[in-house]
Formats: C-alpha cells, structure tokens, sequence
C-alpha cells in the first residue's frame, strides 16, 4: 500500500522525472535508438492516409515493428495505466474554441516537425543529447515559437465573447475500475507484450516496448513536458519545469557522450539532417503548435492517456500533418534538408563541444531562475 501511495498517490517531483526520463532515454539509445515520437505519429498517419482510395504505398514498415511507432505506442500504455493506477482517468470533452486550438496546434506540429526532423523528443532533446547542431537551432526556434503562440492565447483571452462560452464535460470511470484496469494495463506493458515480441524473435521490440511504457508512467506521474519548459517561465513565471528540463537534458548528453566517445554507438548516430533554416523554421512553428494545443509531442501523449479529448484531436491531427507533409515534401517535391552536423567535428573538440552545450543548459536554468525572482519576461500579468 505504501509502495502504491508512493507511486500512484503522490505526484512525483519533475526533478525526479528528469533524472529518470535522461537515464532511461539513454538506456534506450544503448539498446537500439533514442526515445522520439515523431516518426511514430508519422507512421501511424502514412498508413492512416492509405486508406484512401489510389493513395501510394509510402507508409512501408508496420506500427507493429516500427521502432518509433512502438515506443509511442508503449508511451502511451504507460501513461494511460498510470493515470487509471492513480484514479486520474476522466474523459475530458473541451469547449468547441479549445478542441479547435487542439487540432490547429497538432497541424503545426506536424508541419514543424518535418522541416526540424524532429519534434521536441527526436528533434529537440534526443538531438542534442546526441551532439547535433540540429537541436540546438530547433531550441531557438522553440523559444520564438511559444512566444508568438502565448501571445494569440493571451490575445485571445482578451477578447470579448459574442456568446458565453461553454464549459468541458467531464466522465469519471469508478475509481476500482480504474485501479484494476491500470494494473493490466502496465503488466501487459511491462510484461506481456515484451514477452510477445520475444515470442516473434523482435527481442529489440520488447525491450524498447518495456522503457518507453516506463517512460509513459514516469512522465504522467511526474508532469514533464517541454511545452510548459518553455511557456511558463513567459506566461506564470514559474521556472520549475525549466530547471528540471535541464537536468534531463545534462543526464542524457552525459549519457550519450560515453555512449559515442567509448564508440559503443557510432559518432553520427542521430545527427539529424536539418541544421540550419530547416531546423529554426520546423522550431518556430512546432513551437506555435505545441503552445497551441497545450502539449508537446510527448505531452501530448501522456494528457491523451489521462482523457483528454482535446489531446486526442491534437495527436491525430500531428499524425495527419506530419504524414501529409512528408509525403508533399519529400514524395512530390523531393525536398532536401541541409547536411548533419555532429558538434565534436564543428568544433573539432569534444571538450568544447560539451562545454557549448551545458553552457547553454546553465543559461536557460539561469534565466528561469532570475525570472522567478523578477518576472521580467512575464506576458501575463
């Protein structure tokens, strides 16, 4: 029971999310490849769009044995198990206005995500965990991003309504239902469906199945996400979830830095091909997006696991946008991406290349820090 309160009961420190999150992304990278979510969502939505008539045959690889769509996937089971654990599960149905942020907002990230190659996982935190450029010039297009998305939403609250708005809907489970069907929930995340995979001889599969299921339960119990990362701070002016951020950020380079350097994995693993205008650009307006409806890619996942219905509209728009795009830029127009840059051979340094990075880390932690204090960089007050 204690053991149940811990877990279940009481929300986890995000600091605490953090270290997990970075070990367990690192782990993930040692077995095979680093958490993302995108090309999941992408995958699930190419095989969605083949459901059209005459539409081409892009999608290629099964959700089932897509390593990416298999990590959403587990993802998703794990935060939906631990929400039903903790007697957090209700189906929430937002106003129309909110559902239509939802959709608009996983549009965007969809659109952002392929020019960035990434979202704020692959793109963003696997990337420069991995000592690409590429994330470094997604985080700047991030910031720029959810300023321009928290200004329409402040816009927005501003505005006077010609009719009142209506409030959500919201349907509880009995909370014994919501106990014993989170507990096969995570045992077959944890147990059963790694054993399947075993049984298929994609023992690969299992293990990226068990530490993303893990990764879903750690992130919904401790609320880690990287849009409130980046939008409190200008909207509240708590740098909570910010400084906890960084601490996943400085477990997980370390994590992948001893990965590479003992060549364990190969230098130019996941050194996506978008440094550059690619990547600001796929930031800019993943980070509209993502502030929009509410979460990042991987929060949209876990607030999806928990009820709520206008995460459910988000990720099935990212899944439609991001399969869309890809098939207009890279089928119809055969769109390039600029070359992979791996910081070490930037900066032909590994020490300096390290020391960019964590510097900064340290500033982004700083300067939340200094805003608590002062609320200079507050929107919203």
């Amino acid at each position: 029971m204690e053991i149940w309160k811990s877990l279940f009961k009481n929300q986890w420190s995000p600091f605490i999310g953090a270290l997990l999150i970075g070990f367990l992304n690192a782990m993930m990278f040692a077995f095979e490849s680093p958490w993302s979510v995108f090309a999941g969502l992408r995958n699930w939505g190419l095989h969605l769009l083949e459901c059209i008539p005459n539409f081409p045959d892009v999608a290629q690889i099964s959700p089932l044995e897509h390593n990416s769509s298999v990590m959403d996937m587990a993802f998703l089971a794990g935060a939906f198990g631990s929400a039903l654990l903790a007697k957090e599960f209700s189906i929430r149905i937002p106003p129309f206005k909110e559902a239509m942020k939802g959709i608009i907002g996983g549009i965007l990230m969809g659109i952002g995500a392929n020019f960035a190659r990434g979202c704020t996982i692959g793109g963003f935190y696997s990337s420069i965990s991995a000592l690409s450029i590429s994330g470094l010039y997604m985080m700047a297009g991030l910031f720029f991003g959810t300023i321009v998305g928290l200004k329409y939403l402040i816009w927005d609250m501003g505005r006077p309504e010609k009719k009142p708005s209506k409030s959500g809907k919201a349907f509880y489970p009995p909370p014994l239902l919501q106990i014993c069907s989170g507990t096969f929930v995570i045992i077959a995340g944890l147990i059963l469906i790694p054993y399947y995979y075993d049984y298929l001889d994609l023992n690969i599969l299992g293990v990226i199945f068990c530490i993303a299921a893990i990764l879903g339960i750690v992130n919904q119990r401790s609320r880690f996400c990287f849009v409130r990362a980046f939008r409190e701070p200008f909207m509240t002016g708590d740098g909570e979830m910010t400084k906890a951020a960084v601490v996943a950020f400085l477990v997980c380079v370390s994590g992948f830095s001893l990965l590479k350097f003992s060549e364990i994995k190969d230098l130019t693993a996941h050194i996506a091909p978008s440094a550059g205008f690619p990547a600001i650009i796929g930031g800019f307006v993943f980070g509209i997006g993502m502030t929009l409806a509410g979460g990042c890619a991987s929060g949209s996942l876990w607030r999806a696991g928990e009820g709520h219905v206008k995460l459910w509209l988000a990720v099935l728009a990212f899944c439609l946008s991001a399969a869309g795009t890809h098939v207009i830029l890279q089928v119809v127009f055969e769109y390039s991406y600029f070359k992979r840059v791996f910081l070490p051979d930037f900066f032909n340094s590994w020490l300096l290349s390290l020391l960019v990075v964590f510097g900064i880390m340290y500033f982004w932690y700083w300067m939340a820090s200094w805003n608590e204090r002062t609320e200079k960089l507050v929107m919203l007050k």
